[in-house]
């Protein structure tokens, strides 16, 4: 709550998303120590549940000090006013499962200011895959792996 509050300002944001890291990295160091069996093993719960918590927080701290501009519920004291030149984006993050420093990479991808519908998006949809009929188009700048017209998630990446 101090380092990513509603009011943010870079040297907060900075603090915390440096204080997410060492902690992210400690959790290498965690263990499970219920004896209890599986029926009633909360040690294990509250370890899952830890760790779904640091993977969620890891990508708003590293997103929100990244973004250098006030937008929507991102209020930076900093940075008062909405940038649409430079960050009219979408941020993507990625969290390395293995707790380490450093295991958020940030990235983005361009707004779409048109929509998009099945009819001029999809083909036919087969085997649970759905492909795009104009990838170019739809993800331009985008670094991802294309197969046969699918989009595919780089692997071994978590987006959120």
């Amino acid at each position: 709550q101090a380092n990513a509050a509603v009011y943010r300002t870079s040297e907060t944001l900075a603090e915390g998303k440096k204080e997410m890291d060492e902690i992210y990295a400690k959790f290498a160091d965690v263990k499970v120590s219920d004896q209890g069996g599986m029926a009633w093993n909360t040690d294990l719960v509250e370890t899952l549940e830890l760790e779904n918590l640091l993977q969620n927080a890891l990508p708003i701290m590293h997103s929100a000090e990244a973004r250098k501009e006030s937008r929507g519920a991102h209020a930076h004291e900093n940075f008062p006013d909405r940038d649409d030149v430079n960050w009219m984006k979408h941020s993507l993050a990625w969290v390395d499962p293995e707790p380490k420093l450093n295991a958020t990479t940030v990235d983005y991808r361009p707004v779409h200011s048109y929509t998009l519908n099945d009819k001029d998006l999809f083909e036919n949809v087969k085997g649970g895959e759905v492909p795009f009929k104009k990838m170019a188009e739809v993800f331009p700048e985008d670094k991802t792996e294309l197969k046969l017209g699918t989009y595919t998630v780089p692997p071994k990446k978590r987006v959120y």
